[in-house]
């Protein structure tokens, strides 16, 4: 039997007290599960969280979790539009509602078609991939 993603957010809810989408997300992928917090928590918080989350069995299953360091930046590449070939014009298209980023920490160009942006927080990531953008 495998947890259902449902499931799994509601056991995480009750585990920790926290609501998915105002407290964290969680990002499925191939059979495992990447909780994302709104905002941060010390090593010494996240450590409580983890035995409060491994000290009950999730639909028969012992969960194995660890701690990931976050990352708050994207690889664009193939930019083919010259408007955006700069670190300014890619800090003015990411901060924008269209693109589903917010604030810009830095753009590095790393080539003439390709930048690293970093954002200020890592939740951006994911409304950024999930949109359709133009090269």
């Amino acid at each position: 039997d495998s947890v259902d993603s449902e499931f799994f957010v509601k056991f995480v809810e009750n585990r920790l007290g926290m609501d998915e989408g105002e407290d964290f997300t969680v990002d499925f992928r191939n059979k495992c599960a990447v909780l994302l917090f709104t905002q941060p928590y010390s090593d010494e918080e996240i450590q409580a969280m983890i035995k409060k989350l491994t000290s009950k069995k999730c639909k028969g299953h012992i969960l194995s979790l660890e701690q990931c360091e976050v990352n708050c930046s994207i690889i664009v590449s193939n930019i083919t539009k010259t408007s955006l070939c700069s670190e300014e014009a890619l800090e003015m298209y990411f901060e924008s509602k269209h693109s589903g980023g917010r604030d810009v920490e830095c753009v590095e160009m790393l080539g003439p078609n390709k930048a690293k942006v970093t954002f200020k927080e890592a939740t951006v990531i994911s409304q950024v991939l999930s949109k359709k953008h133009t090269k």
